[in-house]
C-alpha cells in the first residue's frame, strides 16, 4: 500500500502488517522483500521486520539464500 509517497504491507486479507514508513518497496523473494529508507536499501521479512539494515546504496532480491548488493561502490 502507498500513502503520502511511503509504502507499507498488508496481508491477503486486508490487514496492515506494517504501516508505510517505506520510500520505496520491491517485491518479496525467498521469504524477504528490498526496501529503501531514505536513499539507502535494506530488508524485510513477510511480517514487515527489519531483517537487514537499510544501509546499501543499491540491492537486488534474495535468490536461493543471497542478495547483490552495493554499498562505498563496492558489489557482493
Amino acid at each position: 500500500m502507498e500513502k503520502d509517497k511511503k509504502w507499507g504491507l498488508y496481508n491477503v486479507n486486508g490487514e496492515v502488517i506494517s504501516q508505510p514508513r517505506f520510500d520505496g518497496f520491491q517485491t518479496f523473494a525467498d521469504g524477504l522483500a528490498w526496501v529503501k529508507n531514505g536513499e539507502k536499501w535494506g530488508f524485510i521479512n513477510e511480517a514487515g521486520v527489519m531483517l537487514i539494515s537499510a544501509t546499501y546504496d543499491w540491492a537486488q532480491p534474495f535468490s536461493d539464500g543471497l542478495a547483490v548488493v552495493s554499498k562505498d561502490g563496492l558489489n557482493g
